[in-house]
């Protein structure tokens, strides 16, 4: 017995060898049996530089992870993001579907985190009509109409120029896509929208859940010792469903009473009507208008607030930068989206904004549908691939002292936009997974950050005893890196800026 006992190990341990032969992967920490790269797997704000510093200790463009039989991949620069999830993106396009956001927390309804396939193409099939460039100009002067909301808002109360920024966010994307006009952060559009985006921050982190690598825990019923997460994630599902169904069913009521509704939901609705069996496009539908805010609201917010940042420790960019607001605009008026041709320096500093600081310094994840093979190294089937967008994008070799804020890096001797270098587009993901309403948001930062510089200096604050106060520049810890809490002082620059200031309706 003993003998085919050995016989069968001997085997087994031959098999085994032969498999990890057969299958080589990228280098990476070497990780524990069963467990795998558990305990090397950084978290938070800085895992992206971890990523990227691995990669040059192993001398390797691609990182390889295994945490509890699931394979890993962190891409660390331009040429291996797009050889695999652009070039091959019908391989990589598929998105993994977590316990806490997907069965407990009702981000099922999120269509950019839905599997590739027939749902995931319905759903953007209806976001692309509506938020494809060549629509956007129909929703430019609601545009700026928010936009200055937001510059009288900083003339009244400077300080609280976060809150400002969410509102001028939530105010833009409420009205275009239900064709509401908030009058302030208090409207309960806006407080579903923030709590629903409280929730994705919270669930989405990955590792933060045991659930999400054992599964089998959602089984377990809320009463039970250690369910707490069942417990918050019951209390998160209830934030989310009140996100995306509230204000789809309050215009849907309104448009069935005969009120008109000039909106995405209320054009999207009117083509339902007369038309039979339209419950699942109602649902896709409630899914896009609902996925609006939380997709775009924080990557403007967190670019705005960097932004703002940057020109606090470089006074020199914004002098720069309205020196050419007052020759293409002037005193009498205040920039126009018409106005970007003419003002490639605002383009290149929303360019830089959105580099130095991306507000997603890790992509979010893809998926491999099937075994691949990449530069020798084997990617089996339902591998996650994580692009760390933040080593892309601070590349010394696309973009030469990367840590340095320095806009004119994307613009040529003649003032143009030097379109050899390579644009940002990082931030709004890869491949078929590109954000398609990356052109939306980009729209709203330039109009923003051009309003901005036309009519206020951006200044450090002073404390009590006359010292300037320096704001830290750190990020915070979360899925999101967005940074630290910072003063700054908004300083009308003339006589004739307060005059627009005034002129605003």
């Amino acid at each position: 017995m003993w003998v085919v006992t050995c016989t069968c190990a001997a085997i087994l341990y031959m098999v085994l060898v032969g498999l990890r032969k057969r299958h080589r992967f990228p280098p990476g920490p070497k990780g524990l049996p069963l467990i795998g790269n558990v305990l090397d797997a950084p978290s938070g704000s800085s895992a992206p530089m971890v990523y990227q510093q691995w990669s040059k200790r192993f001398g390797s463009n691609i990182i390889h992870l295994k945490i509890f039989g699931t394979h890993f991949f962190v891409l660390n620069d331009a040429k291996t993001a797009a050889d695999l999830l652009e070039k091959r993106s019908a391989n990589y396009s598929g998105r993994e579907q977590t316990v806490m956001l997907f069965d407990l927390t009702g981000w099922d309804r999120d269509w950019g985190l839905l599997d590739y396939g027939d749902s995931w193409k319905k759903h953007r099939h209806v976001h692309h009509r509506y938020f494809h460039p060549k629509v956007l100009e129909a929703y430019h002067p609601r545009m700026e109409k928010g936009v200055q909301m937001l510059l009288q808002l900083l003339h009244r109360s400077p300080a609280d120029f976060n809150a400002h920024l969410r509102f001028m966010t939530g105010h833009i994307i409420i009205s275009i896509v239900y064709g509401i006009e908030t009058k302030s952060a208090d409207h309960p559009y806006i407080g579903l929208a923030e709590e629903g985006v409280k929730a994705f921050s919270a669930t989405a982190v990955p590792g933060r859940f045991l659930v999400d690598s054992l599964p089998f825990l959602k089984h377990i019923p809320a009463w039970f010792p250690g369910a707490d997460f069942k417990r918050q994630a019951a209390l998160w599902k209830k934030d989310v469903d009140a996100m995306y169904e509230t204000p789809f069913n309050d215009i849907k009521a309104a448009i069935r009473r005969g009120e008109t509704n000039t909106s995405i939901v209320g054009a999207a609705l009117a083509e339902l009507e007369g038309q039979a069996d339209t419950e699942e496009v109602e649902n896709i539908i409630m899914n896009v208008a609902g996925t609006a805010y939380p997709t775009a609201s924080d990557t403007t917010i967190i670019t705005l607030e960097f932004f703002i940042l940057a020109m606090l420790q470089h006074p020199e960019v914004q002098r720069r930068a309205q020196a050419d607001l007052e020759r293409v605009v002037g005193n009498a008026r205040l920039p126009s989206i018409h106005d970007q041709a003419l003002l490639p320096c605002i383009t290149a500093i929303m360019h830089e904004s959105l580099r130095w600081r991306p507000p997603f310094r890790t992509g979010l994840p893809h998926k491999s549908l099937h075994d691949d093979e990449y530069e020798g190294y084997h990617i089996p089937a339902g591998s996650i691939m994580i692009a760390n967008e933040w080593a892309i994008l601070h590349d010394e070799t696309r973009y030469p002292n990367p840590e340095e804020f320095d806009p004119s890096r994307f613009l040529a001797t003649d003032g143009n936009i030097d379109h050899t270098v390579p644009e940002p587009v990082e931030p709004f993901g890869h491949g078929r997974r590109l954000c398609p309403g990356r052109h939306f948001a980009m729209d709203v930062i330039w109009l923003t950050i051009a309003n901005i510089l036309h009519v206020y200096s951006i200044e450090k604050a002073v404390d009590q005893s006359g010292n300037v106060v320096e704001p830290s520049g750190k990020c915070i810890d979360g899925l999101l890196g967005a940074p630290e809490p910072f003063q700054a002082v908004f300083r009308p620059r003339s006589d004739a800026a307060i005059a627009l200031l005034r002129s605003i309706d």
